[in-house]
């Protein structure tokens, strides 16, 4: 407050306290400096200095309002003592309301090969220049499946985003890429760091609401999952020292997603484990994405045992993102190791003496490589160099190769000698090759012998059949006898394949004799085959030698043997249960088949029988594995129990076919050859098992809203942010597929009380992979409640899935609700005042929801217009308006509706007017709103008349009038003055009494009223004198302009005669 005069003022930018900020102009509208001007009827001024809003995060602020006179001081008045100065100030702060700016993202799906515009936005303050950085990263949870490098643009070094003032938002670009590979809808992350601020921007630091978002690339392809295949390798065991042997299991495609498959030696194979290779634990083969190839290595150890090519089975199972062929649950192999201890040997050769004798080496197997051996020559009944060249050469077999020969020229000598004999003898093999038949005999016929023999005619006779009588004929070389001659004929020699009385019966030397005058003679004897089971090859030489004095020759007869070597499976197909049936005495799991050998063996071997690839070994069992066969139990049958095994509750698409396939194991025996059986379909055994199972009956589906908190979770909170969520789907009634099934799962649906896009962000479909042979399988999806502020009532989510021919039981989440039910709402309107003459005016009327949340249903407000205790009055000042109805709908924070409000425009000046807006809805408490009514007539103007004159000692009375009515009080000061400019001015005090500025009240609806002055009664003889009433300070109208309006003359009459003597005194 200001006394008197003239008062300056301006705003100052100064600090109270250290530390402190000063304000600057940009923080004011309009004037910041002015000049007060008091008087003694408004002693009281404001100061009014408007503090600007801006969007700008800041520090509070100091200023200073200086107070000056620049004429002299101010007295001045704080805390009850009072000083005097020439100016005073006032300080204050200025409160930022301004949020401290923080960024955001959103967690979004692209479809695959399109770009994501991802969009960081500044929440808060929005005129300070801030920035953030971003990048992109990769996901390192195992329930994640993470995207890769090579799926989008990969942005792992933080990038810097700038946001000048006034910008709100930015936006990201990063490409995905098209492919079409197999994979699952893969995730990466956008990741927000390193917020700042301008240098020198005294705000807040800026603030990241979350740190990461997560991105999912929705795959767009409908390729199948790829089909593993494996093969089935070979290796050269070596003599010592260990080899790999390396199958290799591949992928059709590349994929896009990670694959596995569980990989385990079956121990089927004829190699024992532990000793012919290095034990294989089980493992599991991984895919990394794009790649198409895995290996599996087996250490096999060398030997030098002479045996037959060996076996490994390999057995594959559980693919995940990987199918195999034919929808098969097992997939398996066979690798060989390949038998390296090859054989070296050299046979017989008989030759006519000055013939070349030509010995075959022979190899078996055929070698990789170059053979060299060393074949030499030496005496036996022949001698070097009189019945034959000795020799000695290193021979070469070629790779793959299984023979070479080598010669020795022998001699003819001319005397008569009878058959002789010398040796070839092998040595120094390369190439790991075991010589097993070193030394050949090579039997020179003395072609000075005097006689020769032959077989006329057949030469052969079966093992089988009937004796045969042959006819043999022997010649002398020299001519006709001149004597009879006898010549002595032997069946049979120990160097012979055909052994008497085994593979025939012994047949005694007899004479053929020779007439005199005749060069040859002929006689018969008869042979009786031994029939036996052994098979010995095609024919067995049996020698028929002529002796004549110191001379021989010699012919022969052969046996053609009848066996052949097999294996014979009885019966070799059959069928059984997968499981026993415990209501009947019957095993209709299991069956047996007889094993027999078709030809006696030369000795004892064992045959191993085991399950092919195809997986048998995992249903179906076999007892024994190992059967040994000897020269005396060949013919008998042995048998093999075969049972299925399948206790699992597994629902098969087709009945299953298994195979059973031999394998020779080689001993030195003349079923070594047969080792290779095991690739002879003819010689499987084929098992047809029947599935027992029913379908399971039913699908659950079960969820773990949050994977990342301990436990199983069911519910999420509202403002929770984005979860990993985990569904599960079972099959019911403990059965299961042999073939993997595919659940498609989508989230929400129509009934749902929570609904897709309100209460949580849309999310993908999803696929769930049970595989072959499990009872669940399991994905993940990202769910995001969207936190509003609507209080509500929990809210639930289902999860859905469909499986062909199967109803789906579903999950359901729980949305919990974090907001408080609101308890008021304020009432507003808009425009929020109607001018007297405006007529009928439409009027906005909001109801706002106070606080922070929202009803979770339509809420109605009822309006009424108008009550008792307002100025302005219905069907008076307005229309009367009936009551209507405001809607603040679901989730809103207001509503509004419209009423038509018609003033009354009167002539009466009245003070502005309002009218309440008062509501109702519920238990809630509703604050009214106002809509004022302004007047627009101008306020009358008063006039004061001149009194009637009144005789001294009267009351002179004064009228004070308005113009017009007016709706309000009136009031006015009046005063008496001295009529200055008046003829005979009476003077106060004598003549009237004085009065002071008095203030007279013309009621609303009033037009007049009355002031008296009292004249004085004296007793001077005086003229009639005048005196004046003046207004002054009126309220709710203006003193009227007119000239002498606003002063009213009153006039007073003397009552006194003139005097008419005087009379003199004296005193003393």
């Amino acid at each position: 407050s200001y006394e008197h005069g003239k008062l300056n003022w301006r705003v100052d930018y100064e600090e109270l306290y250290e530390g402190d900020v000063p304000a600057e102009n940009a923080d004011f509208e309009g004037s910041i400096s002015g000049t007060l001007q008091a008087t003694s009827e408004s002693p009281v001024v404001q100061v009014q200095a408007q503090i600007a809003q801006d969007d700008l995060d800041e520090p509070e602020e100091a200023y200073r309002v200086l107070f000056f006179d620049l004429t002299g001081d101010v007295g001045y008045q704080a805390n009850e003592s009072s000083t005097t100065r020439d100016h005073f100030d006032v300080f204050h702060y200025i409160d930022d309301d301004d949020d401290t700016p923080r960024f955001s993202g959103e967690s979004l799906t692209v479809p695959e090969g399109d770009a994501l515009s991802f969009t960081v936005t500044r929440n808060g303050a929005t005129e300070n220049e801030v920035s953030v950085k971003w990048h992109t990263a990769l996901p390192t949870s195992e329930d994640e499946i993470p995207a890769s490098t090579a799926d989008f643009t990969h942005t792992p070094a933080p990038e810097l985003l700038e946001f000048a003032s006034g910008e709100t938002s930015k936006t990201i670009t990063i490409q995905t890429t098209e492919d079409t590979l197999y994979e699952q809808d893969e995730k990466f992350y956008v990741v927000l760091s390193d917020p700042a601020k301008a240098e020198g921007d005294p705000g807040g630091d800026p603030s990241v609401e979350q740190s990461s978002y997560s991105i999912t690339i929705e795959d767009d392809d409908d390729e199948a999952a790829p089909t593993v295949t494996v093969d089935a390798p070979s290796v050269t065991e070596g003599d010592s020292g260990t080899t790999a042997l390396t199958f290799t299991v591949t992928l059709s495609t590349e994929s896009g997603a990670a694959a596995t498959v569980q990989y385990q030696d079956l121990g089927l194979g004829s190699a024992e484990s532990g000793t012919d290779y290095v034990a294989l634990p089980a493992g599991t083969l991984t895919f990394a994405p794009g790649t198409t190839e895995q290996t599996v290595t087996v250490t096999v150890n060398g030997d030098q045992a002479v045996e037959l090519d060996e076996s490994i089975v390999l057995g594959l199972s559980s693919p995940v993102n990987a199918l195999f062929p034919d929808g098969n649950a097992r997939l398996t192999t066979g690798g060989t190791i390949a038998n390296d201890d090859y054989e070296l040997s050299i046979d017989d050769v008989s030759v006519a003496e000055g013939e070349l004798a030509t010995f075959t080496i022979s190899l078996d197997p055929a070698h990789g490589s170059d053979v060299m051996v060393t074949a030499t020559t030496s005496d036996g009944t022949a001698k070097a160099p009189s019945d034959y060249t000795s020799n000695a050469q290193t021979l070469t077999i070629p790779a793959g190769q299984t023979s070479a020969t080598f010669a020795v020229q022998t001699v003819t000598d001319g005397a008569v000698e009878g058959d002789e004999s010398f040796k070839v003898t092998l040595s120094s093999a390369t190439s790991a090759v075991r010589i097993v038949d070193a030394q050949g005999v090579a039997t020179i016929s003395d072609v000075d012998s005097p006689i020769s023999v032959r077989i006329f005619g057949d030469s052969s006779v079966a093992e089988n059949g009937d004796a045969k009588t042959f006819t043999v004929v022997a010649q002398l070389r020299s001519g006709a006898a001149v004597v009879d001659s006898d010549v002595t004929i032997t069946v049979g020699a120990p160097s012979d394949a055909a052994t008497s009385n085994v593979d025939y019966q012994a047949v005694a030397p007899f004479t053929l004799t020779i007439p005199t005058g005749s060069s040859s003679a002929l006689t018969t004897f008869t042979l009786k085959p031994i029939d036996d089971f052994i098979d010995e090859g095609d024919s067995e030489r049996v020698s028929v030698t002529a002796s004549f004095g110191d001379g021989q020759a010699s012919t022969s007869v052969h046996i053609t043997d009848d066996d052949t070597r097999g294996i014979r499976f009885t019966p070799k197909r059959f069928t059984i249960a997968e499981r026993d049936d415990p209501d009947t005495d019957r095993k209709e799991n299991q069956a047996r088949f007889a094993v027999t050998l078709l030809s006696q063996p030369t000795g004892s071997f064992q045959l191993n029988v085991g399950w092919d690839r195809w997986g048998g070994a995992a249903y179906m069992s076999l007892s024994p594995t190992r059967l040994t066969f000897t020269p005396s139990n060949w013919d008998t049958p042995q048998w093999v129990t075969v049972t299925a095994e399948d206790p699992a509750k597994v629902k098969h698409d087709f009945d299953r076919i298994f195979v059973i396939k031999p394998s020779v194991l080689r001993s030195r025996t003349d079923y070594d050859p047969l080792s290779q059986l095991y690739y002879h379909r003819d010689a499987w055994v084929r098992v047809d098992v029947t599935d027992q199972d029913l379908a399971p009956p039913g699908l659950e589906l079960t969820v773990d809203a949050d994977t990342a908190t301990s436990g199983v979770q069911s519910e999420l909170d509202e403002d929770g942010g984005a979860k990993q969520v985990r569904v599960t789907a079972t099959f019911t009634g403990g059965a299961v597929f042999s073939t993997s099934q595919y659940v498609d799962i989508t989230v929400g649906q129509a009934s749902d009380s929570a609904q897709r896009g309100v209460d949580y962000t849309s999310t993908n479909p999803a696929r769930i992979f049970i595989h072959s042979f499990e009872a669940s399988g399991s994905t993940t999806f990202t769910l995001t409640p969207m936190d509003d502020t609507r209080d509500e009532k929990d809210e639930t989510i289902s999860v859905l899935g469909e499986l062909a021919g199967y109803t789906v039981s579903p999950a359901e989440i729980t949305i919990n609700d974090d907001d408080n039910a609101p308890t008021s709402i304020s009432l507003s309107a808009s425009p929020a005042s109607v001018g007297e003459e405006d007529g009928a005016t439409e009027i906005t009327v909001t109801a706002t929801v106070d606080g922070d949340t929202t009803f979770a249903e339509d809420t109605d407000v009822t309006v009424s217009v108008g009550k008792a205790a307002d100025a302005a009055v219905s069907g008076t000042d307005y229309t009367a308006v009936d009551p209507f109805t405001v809607t603040i709908a679901a989730g809103e924070s207001s509503g509004s509706a419209k009423f038509t409000l018609t003033p009354t425009d009167d002539d009466l000046d009245e003070d502005d007017e309002s009218l309440s807006l008062t509501g109702s809805s519920g238990s809630l408490t509703v604050s009214d709103g106002t809509v004022a009514l302004e007047d627009d007539d101008a306020k009358p103007t008063l006039s004061i008349g001149d009194a009637a004159a009144v005789t001294e000692g009267g009351t002179a009375s004064f009228t004070i009038s308005l113009s017009a009515e007016s709706g309000r009080d009136v009031t006015v000061k009046w005063a008496t003055a001295a009529d200055s400019d008046g003829a005979n001015p009476a003077t106060s005090g004598e003549d009237y009494t004085a009065v002071s500025a008095t203030t007279v009240t013309i009621a609303a609806g009033a037009t007049e009223a009355t002031v008296s002055v009292t004249t004085l009664q004296d007793a001077i003889d005086e003229p009639a004198e005048t005196f004046r009433v003046e207004l002054s300070s009126p309220t709710n109208a203006d003193v009227s302009s007119d000239a002498g309006a606003g002063t009213g003359t009153g006039t007073i009459n003397d009552d006194d005669n003139a005097p008419t003597s005087i009379s003199l005194s004296a005193s003393p």
